[in-house]
């Protein structure tokens, strides 16, 4: 690893760049890379500074099979297929960008109200090929939610506003959202159907609405 002297000019430095050459390996390809050695040779009288850094990359890392570790209500294969349409088939290369995408999918289903996802590196956890297994550990949101209001203005008068939202609905396993607005001007119902993301990143949608405004005599 070169380092430019240019940019080091206290111990602080040094020790930054050495933990920045070390992260920059570890992120792609290597996550077990280490620091092995190091080393800085100043002289001052010369006004000269030669730094020398070793890392040990250690073997590249592959991605096995992903773990689901907290499921109980909603499909695992959810979070499965978040993690391989974020990059990391079984067989690509260890990425952590790829890893922190997925786990970011996975918490924008809301089916979880937490999500930790890692490549687990213990070898006693690789498959056969050497591959290592990525693990999601979620903890699940609960499967509905009910969200009522009233309230009232001079202009219009009451209003009521009332919204159900299901993640999981018996028999089909969709997403259902329910949505009512009822004031003296304006009453609107809207429901939305949503599918779960398919292997290719694609789900059905069913959405339908009604409303009605009065503005003025119209």
């Amino acid at each position: 690893t070169t380092i430019s002297s240019d940019s080091l000019r206290k111990t602080s430095d040094w020790d930054a760049a050495k933990s920045q050459a070390l992260r920059r390996l570890t992120s792609e390809r290597y996550p077990r890379a280490r620091l092995v050695n190091s080393l800085s040779d100043v002289n001052s009288e010369a006004g000269q500074a030669h730094w020398y850094v070793e890392l040990d990359s250690g073997d590249p890392v592959r991605i096995g099979e992903v773990r689901v570790v907290g499921h109980e209500r909603y499909d695992p294969d959810i979070a499965r297929r978040m993690v391989r349409l974020a990059g990391m088939e079984v067989g690509a290369d260890y990425s952590l960008s790829a890893l922190q995408t997925a786990q970011q999918r996975i918490a924008d289903t809301a089916y979880y109200s937490s999500v930790f996802a890692y490549a687990d590196l213990d070898a006693d956890a690789a498959d056969a090929q050497g591959r290592a297994p990525v693990v999601v550990q979620v903890a699940e949101a609960l499967p509905q939610k009910l969200v009522w209001g009233v309230g009232g203005s001079t202009d219009s008068g009451p209003r009521l506003s009332f919204e159900h939202n299901h993640l999981w609905v018996p028999g089909i396993h969709w997403r259902a959202r329910q949505a009512l607005q009822w004031d003296g001007k304006q009453q609107s119902l809207n429901s939305v159907w949503q599918s779960p993301l398919d292997d290719k990143g694609w789900h059905w949608l069913v959405d339908g609405s009604w409303q009605r405004q009065v503005d003025g005599s119209t």
